[in-house]
């Protein structure tokens, strides 16, 4: 199991708690360990996610002729539909795109986790630091 915890570190709460250190001893203390520090990572991510202004964001080619292809062919359907089935479309639009924003945030708070715990572990063993005393 990966774990952004030195088994030393575990294994160091365990003797100063009094605790004898096994397999289960040390999966528990490790998997509440990174509990804990994903719960702060989140927080720091959201934090940061309201932070990111418009100009900070980057649009790729792809995700540009994308965006637009999308955004004609709505165009296109919306020149289709009676003003009822119109009505009924703009409001699954609306909740679409709150979905899309939901699930951005979680991709971006996602990414911020797996980049840290990359940056930790590069840390860690490229260097042979412990960063997290």
């Amino acid at each position: 199991m990966k774990t952004m915890v030195f088994p030393t570190q575990v294994s160091n709460v365990a003797n100063d708690i009094g605790v004898t250190m096994d397999s289960k001893t040390f999966e528990l203390g490790s998997r509440c360990y990174d509990s804990g520090m994903v719960s702060m990572i989140r927080m720091i991510a959201g934090n940061e996610l309201r932070n990111v202004s418009e100009s900070d964001e980057i649009e790729s080619k792809i995700t540009k002729e994308c965006r637009e292809t999308v955004e004609g062919k709505f165009q296109q359907l919306l020149r289709t539909l009676s003003p009822e089935h119109k009505k009924l479309f703009m409001e699954y639009e609306d909740e679409f795109n709150s979905y899309l924003g939901c699930t951005g945030d979680d991709r971006f708070i996602t990414g911020f986790i797996s980049g840290f715990s990359y940056l930790l572990s590069e840390m860690r063993f490229g260097s042979g630091q412990d960063f997290l005393l």
